[in-house]
């Protein structure tokens, strides 16, 4: 199941990364983990850009093997390598079920754009407008300037914005806490997106889980 492989694929980049911005908070250092929290946010556009397609399955299989077809376009690579690379797509769409086949081989043709989403979707703002909730399309819009080292995105969740310290923030104030906090309401978005898909059993508890988030009191300091 292509389209399973890629949200667990996604799922799983995402517990990482939110693992490694909470050690970063905790550490003092909560304005360095806000392109990680950016990073996040993309892995979330790929979900609902997979889970949003008029083929799923097409569309993981675009996510999983973009970066291979790529590589069988580079004229700096040798092409022995070039080839192995075109055998590996082969060799996986093979795998796939028998009527996405020939679809599989229709996106080895396809242009490389800047997004492996394309070109069922132009750019990610479109999938952030068209799928996602008012809070996300507003945390997108804030944290792109921090992916692009941007003055206020990486700041945003510094306790003084416009103080200059290259020293750890310590201890964790209510900035680094709200990050967390985001983090980890984004993984849980995260998951049910996927349950979405293959109905795990969250679904049923996710106001119970959601529910936890309105009991959080951040610290004041």
């Amino acid at each position: 199941d292509i389209v399973r492989s890629a949200l667990v694929s996604i799922t799983h980049e995402t517990v990482i990364l939110h693992r490694a911005l909470g050690d970063l908070c905790l550490r003092g250092w909560s304005s360095a983990g806000t392109p990680i929290f950016r990073t996040m946010l993309d892995l979330t556009v790929s979900m609902l850009a997979i889970g949003h397609s008029s083929c799923s399955p097409i569309a993981a299989f675009r996510y999983s093997h973009a970066c291979y077809r790529s590589e069988t376009r580079r004229d700096d690579k040798p092409k022995e390598s070039r080839a192995g690379a075109r055998d590996f797509l082969m060799a996986r769409i093979s795998m796939l079920p028998q009527e996405f086949q020939s679809a599989a081989k229709e996106v080895l043709n396809e242009k490389d754009g800047a997004y492996w989403f394309q070109p069922e979707f132009k750019r990610p703002t479109e999938i952030v407008e068209k799928f996602g909730n008012d809070q996300f399309q507003w945390l997108y819009k804030t944290f792109s300037s921090a992916a692009h080292g941007g003055f206020f995105g990486l700041r945003y969740f510094r306790d003084d914005p416009f103080g200059l310290n290259i020293n750890p923030r310590l201890p964790m104030g209510r900035a680094a806490a709200k990050l967390m906090l985001h983090s980890s309401r984004l993984l849980v978005d995260i998951v049910m997106l996927r349950d979405s898909y293959e109905r795990l059993g969250y679904k049923e508890k996710e106001s119970l889980i959601l529910s936890y988030f309105d009991k959080v009191t951040l610290p004041t300091g």
